[in-house]
Parts: structure tokens; sequence; C-alpha cells
């Protein structure tokens, strides 16, 4: 460290004091030769230097390395999953890998320089991989606002900001460690169409090499949370003033992708895995929807397609990622949900089905609800309370209307071969036939309720030639109450022997 020395009381035209050191150079102001001091002490006090000529120096003993020599890094030793190690230039340029074992942001070796005098990594599934650099960056990347810190405390864009080694010694519920702050007027878009606290644009195209990502917003942490606690990536409190009109639109969160080739584009993707013995509730996506008294409409999820003339596959699909998946509800309107309308509502505005299910294979319907309310498909329909039929029920070919009464089974069955219609009792076998000229074949005999008679339609006044019977008893045994076009008469029977 060079000697400060002190040249009488020389200003530098705005009341500081200028000095040089010793050995001549540039005269500095009092408060810039002490924040070199201070970076020089910070980085020397808290980083450990690597051993000249090792190409796999260890780094399990600090987070923070200042490199030995020119020999390149191919690996570094010693590390665990998840740490994060800052690596910057000493007295000579020196390249850092790109391997197997060290993955840049950019393809290719990585060489810190003094354009580019530090590099951050994190141990990612045994590979050393880039999260950081400092060094120049476009003109078209400038930040209006930059907090971001690097090497010797110093940022990629030469404005000052926290140090790697600043520790906050605030309240914690004060603290911020980026803060972006402006007066109610500075957004007065009066004059202006678009207002971005936060603004990302590189002015032209990125290209992102094959293998790689490129997170504009990342966080990668591992997490403890007590009890009542809550953690946010992002976290959006917004108040919508009653004096906002009609026709405004605020999202809490907006997702804009164009698709110009045959890219797989997902607006928003959320993804939780339990792993170990968690037993705790997981959902990928989850909201609240709380109406108020004058809600002109209030949806959980809204899909709206924009053309007709560009087909939308799929409004909803669950699928497995990779194998079999086990699904206790694809749809669950929970108890104490009260269904004003319709679980499930379509228009029948097109040709599909409301509902159809496949076989296992997915090579034939087992059930379909048509869009004009018929059911085109079932394989067994079973009915446990009262059920009211406005229309045709139609079943296919010998499809069977089973009724059950606690004792058997008693079904009617349409049969091909012979063209008629049956009644079956199951345990019995044929209880009536049907035939396809109009006779009935009852299995057993047809018994008439006390009071009852069975009325002829037909009758004819005049019989065949007299035979040669044998003569009828006197007296016969009863007479049988029948009708003949509705009016009744008896017909005289007799014993049998």
């Amino acid at each position: 460290m060079s000697t400060i020395h002190r040249r009488g009381v020389l200003l530098d035209g705005i009341g500081k004091e200028l000095v040089r050191s010793a050995n001549g150079g540039p005269r500095k102001t009092l408060s810039q030769w002490l924040a070199t001091l201070q970076n020089s002490i910070e980085l020397e006090d808290l980083a450990e230097t690597f051993t000249s000529g090792d190409a796999t120096p260890d780094v399990s003993g600090s987070a923070k390395w200042i490199t030995a020599g020119s020999t390149a890094i191919t690996d570094f030793d010693g590390g665990t999953e998840g740490q994060v190690i800052h690596v910057y230039r000493g007295d000579s340029d020196i390249v850092i890998t790109d391997n197997g074992n060290i993955d840049p942001i950019i393809a290719g070796n990585l060489t810190l320089s003094a354009t580019k005098p530090s590099a951050s990594f994190r141990l990612d599934a045994g590979v050393w991989k880039q999260v950081s650099e400092s060094g120049a960056q476009s003109a078209a990347m400038a930040p209006v606002v930059q907090a971001a810190t690097l090497a010797l405390g110093r940022t990629a864009f030469g404005v000052p900001g926290l140090a790697d080694s600043n520790v906050f010694t605030g309240a914690v519920d004060r603290f911020k460690r980026i803060f972006l702050s402006a007066a109610d007027s500075v957004w007065n878009l009066a004059s202006n169409t678009l207002a971005a606290l936060i603004y990302f644009s590189s002015g032209g195209t990125v290209s992102v090499a094959a293998s790689k990502q490129l997170d504009v917003l990342h966080w990668t942490q591992t997490l403890t949370v007590d009890s009542g606690g809550l953690v946010h990536f992002g976290n959006c409190n917004l108040t919508i003033a009653s004096g906002s009109h009609a026709t405004a639109n605020v999202r809490g969160w907006v997702a804009n992708l164009i698709s110009q080739g045959s890219a797989i584009i997902k607006a928003i993707y959320g993804r939780v895995e339990a792993t170990g013995a968690s037993d705790g509730v997981i959902a990928a996506f989850t909201g609240q929807v709380v109406p108020g008294a004058s809600t002109s409409a209030a949806y959980g999820v809204q899909l709206a397609g924009d053309s007709t003339a560009r087909k939308i596959d799929y409004g909803y699909q669950f699928q497995a990622v990779s194998s079999a998946v086990s699904l206790d509800y694809g749809l669950l309107l929970a108890d104490g949900v009260a269904v004003g309308q319709a679980g499930l509502q379509m228009f029948a505005d097109g040709a599909g089905n409301l509902v159809r299910l496949k076989n296992a294979a997915g090579s034939a319907d087992l059930f379909t609800v048509t869009s004009a309310g018929a059911i085109g498909e079932c394989k067994g329909l079973t009915l446990n309370g009262a059920s009211t039929i406005g229309s045709t029920m139609t079943f296919g070919s010998q499809v069977s209307a089973a009724f059950g009464n606690g004792t058997r089974t008693w079904s009617w069955q349409g049969i091909t071969t012979g063209d008629y219609f049956r009644l079956l009792a199951s345990g019995i076998g044929d209880m009536l036939i049907v035939r396809n000229d109009g006779d009935i074949e009852p299995t057993g005999d047809l018994t008439l309720a006390s009071g009852k008679r069975v009325d002829f339609q037909n009758s004819q006044s005049t019989v065949g030639s007299a035979g040669a019977a044998s003569a009828l008893p006197a007296q016969p045994t009863g007479y049988i109450p029948i009708k003949v076009g509705g009016s009744a008469f008896v017909v005289p029977y007799y014993a049998a022997s």
C-alpha cells in the first residue's frame, strides 16, 4: 500500500482536499483514497488466494477467492452442493475452462481480465454453473437504478453500490436490498403511455445456446419456514381505487409470449414436488376469488380464445408426464359449494360431445352425451333414485335395461336372432316373450286380479258345423266373467275330468 502524503492544502474546486502517493501518480481526493483503501482491506480480509499453478483449486475454506498465476482452471475441488463462490482476478489474466465441470453463462472459456475481473459460480448437481460476472455492458442495458454488487465494491456499470462484504445490521422488518421509490407525480402518465419500474431489453435478439438457460429473474434457495411463515418470490398488493374506469384492465401478472416457430411455449408454468417424508398439501396453482356485493361477473379461471378460425385443442388437459398417474377427482365441487345453475355447462354451438368416456386403450367410446343432450353410448346405466326421462331412451342391440328389487334383477332385452323382446329374471330365465307379430308368450300363468276381466274386442255371430262331441254335463262347474267389446258376459267352464 502506498504511503499517502498531504501536500499543503490543495482543493479540487469543490472543497475536497487532494492528496497523492509518495511515489507519484495522479492526485485523488481523500474520499477516493479512503474508498480504495476500504475495498482493498475488505477483499484481503474476506478472500483466500488460490495456489499458483493449481488447475483444480480447493474452495472448501471460503466463498471468495483470488486467483494466482495464469494456469487455466478446469475445476474447483472441495465444493458442496448449492455452494456459491466468487472468484476475483489476481495479478494476471486467467482462463476458467468451459467443460463438464464448469458451465459458463456464455458457451466457451471464460477469461478473468482487467475489464472482466470476477465471476461467481454455484455448484448444481456436481457442475459449477456461472451465476454472474463483472465487466462492461452495452449502452442499451445501462440501468436507471443499479444496486447489484460485484468485485472490489464496483458494479458492472461503474455505479457505486453495496459491496459484496456489506452486512445489513438494521431492523430486519425494514430491510430492502434493492429499494426503488418515486413520488406519485413521477408515475403520472398524462404525457406518456408506458411506465416500468424495472425494465429489461437488449434492444435486439438474444440467442440462447443449446442446453443453456436464460432467467431474467432467478432465485435458488433452501428455506426453513416456521409456523405461520410466508415466503413469496413475487408479492403484488394493489388496491384499485373506486374512481377507476369501467374499461380499465388491471392484471397482477402478464405473460405475453408470441411464437413464430415450433418451440414449446407456455405462458405460465407451475411445478411442485413432494420428496422424502413430505406430508403437506401441495398445489401447482391455487387462487381465491372473493366477489363483492355488486360484482358483475366472477371467474375462478377464465380462458378466452381470439378467433374461431384457429382451433384450441384443449380448454383444460390433465396429462401424465412420464407414466400413469393416479387421480382422485378430475373436477371436484367440494362440500359447501352451492351450484346455482350447472356444475358443467356447454352451449350446443358445435357438433362435439358434452361428455365422452373412452376405454383404457382409447379405441372405443363407453359413454357419450352429445351436444343435443342425447346419450350416444352407454355400456351400463345405474339409477339409484327417481329419474325422469323427457324423451326417448334408446338401447343398443341386446343391451339390457335392468331393474333390481333386492331379491333378484329383472331385465328387459331386445334379441337380434328371432327378432323378439323378452323379460328375464335372474336365477329363473325368460318370464315373458313378445314376438314381432304381436304374440305374447308368458312362461307362467296369466293371472287377473279379483274383479278384472279379459276384454275381447273381436267377436262373431256364427260357428262352424255341428260335430259329434260328447255331451256337456248338465251343470257347469262355474262361469268365467269376460267382456266382449266392453260388454260383460260369462263363459261356463267344466271340470277337467
